[in-house]
């Protein structure tokens, strides 16, 4: 099965298929996911978009949210992603980066631990003796 690649089109259409308080429901869910593993559930938004409509929009989310906290991005830089998607209203671009500000901290240690957890095998298993013998 070939990879699906997600338009700025594709996002920008189902965006615009919701209210305010539908994106900031969805973005919330979207963010306990990421921090807390709470899973995400289509059914809420299955008469909003299909399957394929629900994947492209989640996965921009978490993309939206990882790539904001990583490299510590201002509401302008935010906004910025936002015009390349095309004609996205003011009221979705805001609750879009209110939500990301409300869960920046979350999503920093989320991403730290994950992080951690990959690198601190490697320590673990790292041979200190070996280290030493290298050193000399």
């Amino acid at each position: 099965m070939a990879a699906h690649i997600t338009s700025a089109e594709d996002v920008n259409a189902s965006l615009n298929k919701c209210t305010s308080s539908e994106i900031s429901d969805l973005a919330h869910h979207v963010a306990h996911h990421i921090c807390r593993g709470n899973p995400l559930d289509y059914s809420l938004y299955s008469k909003l978009w299909t399957l394929e409509e629900w994947w492209n929009v989640t996965d921009f989310l978490q993309s939206l949210f990882k790539t904001t906290t990583k490299h510590s991005w201002t509401k302008e830089q935010v906004f910025k992603v936002f015009e390349d998607l095309g004609s996205i209203p003011d009221s979705t671009k805001t609750t879009l980066y209110g939500v990301i500000s409300v869960h920046k901290d979350a999503f920093h240690r989320h991403f730290l631990d994950e992080t951690t957890a990959i690198s601190h095998n490697v320590l673990t298993d790292f041979d200190w003796q070996l280290k030493l013998v290298m050193s000399k």
